[in-house]
């Protein structure tokens, strides 16, 4: 469906696009679970890769926790 869409270089969309808030946010959360929440909230260029702007991933990320669950 998105097969031609994510193959064109210098315009991949961010994951946002693809699948719901919610399931990215799980994606998110789950690949830098035990990482410094306040370093990666500040990491522009890496919320703008998981969502639709820096600013969005702060306001989605905001009451999530990243303690990994042992």
């Amino acid at each position: 469906m998105f097969r031609g869409e994510v193959s064109k270089p210098g315009s991949l969309a961010s994951v946002s696009k693809y699948i719901m808030d919610d399931d990215v946010v799980a994606l998110f959360v789950a690949l830098f679970a035990g990482y410094d929440k306040e370093e990666l909230l500040l990491d522009d260029e890496l919320l703008k890769c998981f969502f639709v702007s820096a600013e969005e991933g702060r306001n989605l990320l905001e009451f999530e926790n990243f303690t990994p669950v042992e």
